[in-house]
């Protein structure tokens, strides 16, 4: 079948041709110093598609051919009047005389043909090159997991993808001075040396595309010019990116170990403050309780004081009520009759305690004889005396003894005297002879 189906097919999946040409600026070095010692060189572009090397190649000053056996390729090429015609790769390279060609190109034409088609192209460009000239094999990279497990196949016409380092063997093989792997067209960003290398970029980052560049033995000016291109590094290889990856790895890891450390460390410390502020805390609550208890202790203390205060200032209250009772008791006795009528009475109670300590006796029953007579005198005191000195019995008989024998009746209104007084002293009869004696004359009136 004969349509454009390749044609679009590169169209959505390969790329716009704007695009396809920046990619093949990466051959500049080689073809910019080939050009240099060759000035006059021409190239080859085998299965050319729709003619963007030959853009590139003839722009740096070569006269480029291309050959293809897509019409619908060949059509986009005529468009641009680019030099393409209807052929395969291998034809067209037997039909050319030996060292005649600067440079033979194949962009992802490799993957399409056997591996001994590979072998033939590869011996037949090493003939027609001119001594110091250049073969350019372009093809997928089955280094990339992506490209050799999905991408590849997207292509239905690929046969098998070749890796790097058979392609590179084949060109070796076949006699080329000169071979080098270029991978192409990684991501710019991975190049970065401080970039973080994912498991993604391992499996999809790897260049997507490789080209075997190899020169044919030449002149030594021809070697030179082209030597810094071949010197150089391109691309990226899975064994690369995966070390990256794994530098990253352990990065990340010790960096989690170092912070991890840094955790445990904060940790150890923050329990060691949780612990001294618990001993702090216990401590401070050891402290308030003791300052509690003793509060209330203090409470309890000053419970009880008030307590006490209490009680006593009711007693005192007691007390001085009780006080001012016998005062107000006291006054009353003072201001009553009995008081008045009793004061002799009690200046002989006070007379015969001065007679029994004063050693001047008989001045004081002297005196205790005065009282007597001053109460014969006076008959209405006899009854009243007779009553308070009932009150107290001991200083009565004291005053009986003093007297020696007097009595005091409290129903009569005279001084009855014993009739025997044998039994007193010499003086007490004496004292007893004037008693009767003053009797006698209270009783005619005298007193």
């Amino acid at each position: 079948m004969v349509d454009n189906f390749y044609r679009a097919f590169e169209d959505r999946y390969r790329g716009s041709r704007d695009l396809i040409k920046s990619r093949l600026q990466a051959y500049r070095p080689f073809i910019g110093a080939l050009h240099e010692a060759l000035p006059d060189g021409n190239a080859l572009d085998l299965g050319c598609g729709r003619g963007e090397w030959l853009e590139v190649i003839s722009s740096a000053g070569f006269r480029a051919r291309g050959v293809d056996l897509d019409d619908g390729m060949l059509e986009a090429c005529r468009e641009l009047g680019l030099d393409a015609t209807h052929d395969d790769a291998l034809s067209a390279l037997r039909a050319l005389p030996d060292a005649g060609v600067g440079v033979v190109s194949a962009f992802h034409v490799v993957e399409h043909i056997s591996f001994e088609d590979v072998r033939t192209l590869v011996s037949e460009a090493l003939r027609v090159l001119v001594p110091g000239g250049l073969l350019i094999l372009e093809t997928p990279n089955p280094e990339n997991v992506v490209v050799a497990g999905e991408r590849f196949y997207m292509d239905p016409s690929h046969v098998k993808p070749l890796p790097p380092p058979l392609l590179g063997f084949a060109v070796e093989y076949a006699g080329f001075e000169r071979v080098k792997i270029v991978r192409l067209q990684e991501p710019e960003s991975l190049h970065h040396p401080e970039a973080e290398i994912t498991l993604l970029n391992v499996l999809e980052g790897v260049s997507p595309d490789y080209a075997v560049v190899a020169q044919k033995l030449g002149d030594e000016a021809t070697m030179a010019a082209t030597a810094a291109a071949f010197e150089a590094e391109y691309g990226l290889t899975l064994p690369g990116l995966a070390t990256r990856h794994n530098q990253h790895l352990e990065s990340r890891l010790h960096g989690i170990e170092t912070r991890l450390q840094a955790t445990q460390e904060l940790t150890r410390l923050a329990e060691a403050k949780a612990m001294e502020a618990q001993r702090e805390a216990q401590e401070l609550q050891s402290t308030v309780k003791q300052a509690l208890d003793s509060a209330i202790r203090e409470v309890g203390d000053a419970r009880l004081a008030n307590e006490r205060v209490a009680q006593l200032e009711a007693r005192v209250q007691t007390a001085e009520a009780k006080a001012h009772q016998l005062h107000l008791q006291l006054e009353a006795v003072h201001a009553s009759t009995s008081w008045r009528i009793t004061a002799p009475l009690r200046r002989v109670g006070l007379i015969a305690q001065a007679v029994r300590r004063d050693p001047v006796k008989i001045s004081a029953k002297q005196a205790l004889r005065h009282a007597a007579r001053y109460v014969n005198r006076r008959p209405w005191l006899a009854k009243p005396a007779l009553r308070v000195l009932g009150r107290f019995p001991h200083l009565k008989l004291r005053l009986a003894r003093a007297v020696s024998g007097l009595e005091l009746h409290s129903t009569q209104s005279t001084i009855a005297i014993p009739s025997d007084a044998a039994h007193l002293t010499p003086h007490a009869r004496q004292i007893y002879a004037n008693l009767r004696s003053a009797v006698g004359r209270r009783e005619k009136g005298d007193l």
